[in-house]
C-alpha cells in the first residue's frame, strides 16, 4: 500500500530517513498549500509546542471532530487510514503538545459562525531555527532538525555524526581515496546548521544555502561547492589547498583562513569577504581574479571584480551571530533576508520598495518585530498565507 501523506509526516516528524518517493510526496504535499507549510512548522516548532503544553490539562475529547477535521484539510482526502487524535499523541516524544498545536492549527482555519471562512491569516510567524537536510551519494536524505546526538550515517571514508546541532565527519582508515562520496548538505528557508568537513573545517550555512563536499579529501586539493550564504573557517593545509567553487560562477582558492561568501541566486553580484588569512577570489580566469587581504572583500558582477576595504567585519557576520545588520540596505534586500528566514514572501504595493533602512535585530524575534521595525519608517504591513504585504501609509 502507499504511503499517506500523514505515515509520512510522521515518519518525518520522528527523525527517519525517507526514500525518494516519500521524499517527493512530503514536498508536493508542502508546495501545493501555505496552511500544509504552516501545520508542519508548527509540529516542529519547539518553542511553541513548549508553549502550547500548557494548555494540556484543558484538552477534551470533543476535540476529536475537530481534529477529523483538520486532518481532511491539511492531508485532504487521501485514501487510507485518518489517525484519530488520541492516537496522534506518540508521534513524538513531545506528543502532548503536539496534539495542542494541532487544534491551535485548526482553529485557524474553521469556519466562522456567520458561515464565512477565516482566511488562513496567522498573527505572527516564528523566527527561523536550526536544521537542515542531508543528501547522501545514493540519493537517501536525513532530515537533521529532530535528530539526537549520535552516528547517523556512514559513507566511505568518514563516519557521520550529531553533535549539539552540528554536523561532524570522522575520517577512518578503512576509506577508499578513489572513490569517496559526495554529500550535499542544505538549508531550506528558516533553517541555518553548521558542519565540520573530514579536514576539520567547519562552515556555518545561512537559511536557503547549501554546500556539497566529498566524505574524504584526498589528492592535492580540497574541493567543494556552495551556493547561498556560507561562514568558513578552513583548517590550514599548505600541501592541500581549499578550493570553493560558487555555485559554478566563481572559484575561491583558499590555504587556511575563514571568510564569508555571500550567492544567493537572487543578487546580482557574489560577495566574498576576507576575515582572517588571504584567498584569491573571482572567475577561473587569472586575469578576473584578485588576492584579498583581511578586513576586504571582492564583489564580482559577470566577469568584473571589484575590491572594497576595510569592510565592517561585524555586519558581514550579522547572520551567523544572530542578529540582522542593515546598514543603508535597500527595503527590497532587507526583504530578501526576511523571506529566507521566515519562510515567507514579501510583496511591494506602489513605491513601498524604494528606499533605504538602517538599524540591528535580533533574529530570535518573531515577524511581528520585523513588522514594527517597517513601521518606524512609514510603512504599513499585512500578513495572510505567509505572504507579508508592504505598503505606505
Amino acid at each position: 500500500m502507499p504511503d499517506t501523506i500523514e505515515d509520512i509526516i510522521h515518519l518525518y516528524l520522528n527523525g527517519e530517513v525517507l526514500t525518494a518517493q516519500q521524499d517527493k510526496q512530503l514536498q508536493q504535499w508542502l508546495q501545493a498549500s501555505g496552511n500544509n507549510r504552516e501545520a508542519l512548522r508548527l509540529l516542529e516548532d519547539p518553542v511553541f509546542l513548549q508553549q502550547s503544553v500548557y494548555s494540556w490539562d484543558n484538552y477534551d475529547a470533543s476535540q476529536q471532530a475537530g481534529w477529523e477535521r483538520l486532518s481532511g484539510q491539511l492531508f485532504g482526502n487521501h485514501k487510507g487510514r485518518v489517525l484519530p487524535f488520541r492516537r496522534f499523541r506518540w508521534w513524538v516524544t513531545v506528543a502532548a503538545a503536539v496534539c495542542i498545536a494541532i487544534a491551535a492549527a485548526w482553529l485557524l482555519m474553521v469556519k466562522k459562525p456567520g458561515g464565512g471562512t477565516l482566511s488562513a491569516t496567522v498573527g505572527d510567524v516564528l523566527p527561523g531555527g536550526t536544521g537542515a537536510i542531508l543528501t547522501l551519494s545514493d540519493g537517501r536524505k536525513i532530515v537533521l532538525d529532530s535528530l539526537g546526538n549520535g552516528q547517523i550515517a556512514q559513507q566511505n571514508g568518514a563516519v557521520i555524526h550529531l553533535n549539539n546541532h552540528k554536523l561532524v565527519y570522522n575520517a577512518f582508515s578503512g576509506g577508499s581515496a578513489g572513490a569517496a562520496d559526495l554529500n550535499t548538505l542544505s538549508t531550506p528557508a528558516g533553517r541555518q546548521f553548521t558542519v565540520v568537513l573530514p579536514d576539520g573545517s567547519t562552515v556555518w550555512l545561512n537559511a536557503g544555502s547549501a554546500i556539497t563536499y566529498p566524505s574524504l579529501f584526498a589528492g592535492s586539493d580540497r574541493k567543494i561547492k556552495v551556493s547561498g550564504e556560507v561562514y568558513m573557517e578552513v583548517a590550514p593545509h599548505k600541501s592541500m589547498p581549499f578550493m570553493v567553487d560558487i555555485d559554478g560562477r566563481s572559484i575561491v582558492q583558499v590555504l587556511g583562513t575563514s571568510f564569508n561568501i555571500n550567492a544567493y541566486n537572487d543578487d546580482n553580484n557574489i560577495v566574498t569577504t576576507l576575515v582572517t588569512g588571504s584567498v584569491k577570489a573571482g572567475t577561473e580566469k587569472a586575469a578576473s581574479a584578485v588576492i584579498l587581504k583581511a578586513g576586504e572583500q571582492a564583489v564580482q558582477s559577470g566577469l568584473q571584480v571589484v575590491v572594497r576595504r576595510a569592510v565592517d567585519i561585524d555586519k558581514v557576520l550579522a547572520w551567523k551571530n544572530g542578529y540582522f545588520s542593515f546598514d543603508n540596505m535597500s527595503l527590497r534586500q532587507v526583504a530578501r533576508q526576511i523571506e529566507r528566514w521566515y519562510d515567507i514572501k514579501v510583496l511591494f504595493e506602489a513605491d513601498a520598495g524604494n528606499m533605504s533602512l538602517t538599524g540591528d535585530m535580533d533574529r530570535g524575534v518573531s515577524l511581528s518585530g520585523i513588522r514594527r521595525f517597517l513601521h518606524q519608517y512609514g510603512l504599513k504591513t499585512t500578513l495572510e498565507n505567509r505572504v507579508l504585504t508592504v505598503s505606505a501609509k
